[in-house]
């Protein structure tokens, strides 16, 4: 089995790595990006739905590993990106 010492350490990697965004005001839902649903359905000419949400959460994702991503331009050529291939996969 996982030795009690290793899930310890883990868990407290863990706390540490939220503290560290909490602290940077890093963007940890989607309510917290600069880029609403509405921009991507607009810029992308996606209907309403659940692929809009989809493409928000991934967005919340990049953002909390590079939270300088969270700026309009660069949050919608992540989006095009998450589009192409999660939606758009080439044949």
């Amino acid at each position: 089995g996982v030795d009690a010492s290793e899930k310890i350490a883990e868990i407290e990697r863990l706390r540490e790595r939220t503290n560290r965004l909490l602290a940077a005001g890093t963007p940890l839902s989607a309510k917290d990006l600069v880029l609403r649903g509405g921009d991507l359905m607009r810029e992308l000419s996606l209907p309403p739905g659940p692929i809009v949400g989809e493409i928000l959460q991934a967005l919340v994702d990049v953002v909390m590993d590079e939270p300088l991503d969270n700026d309009r331009d660069r949050l919608l050529g992540h989006a095009k990106r998450i589009l192409s291939q999660r939606y758009m996969p080439s044949k």
